[in-house]
């Protein structure tokens, strides 16, 4: 996070994660100030939509996104 208005974003979302009960378990991630950032290497960049039939896109991460675009689907109909 680099400033107010992110941090505000981010614990908005990580509560209504929360309460939509997303996850299993509790998230615990921790937001801290933002230092230095690393881009991942090419092979990372944009992995699901290049790899998105192998098993792995499809039994963990399709499930999550989906899950995900149905509670917050309000929020990315007016962000777009």
């Amino acid at each position: 996070m680099y400033n107010k208005e992110q941090l505000d974003k981010t614990q908005y979302y990580l509560s209504a994660l929360e309460k939509e009960k997303v996850y299993n378990k509790p998230i615990v991630t921790e937001v801290v100030p933002a230092t230095v950032f690393y881009p991942a290497e090419d092979y990372h960049q944009d992995y699901y939509r290049l790899n998105g039939k192998e098993p792995y896109c499809q039994l963990v991460i399709k499930p999550k996104l989906e899950k995900f675009k149905r509670i917050f689907s309000k929020v990315l109909k007016e962000g777009q």
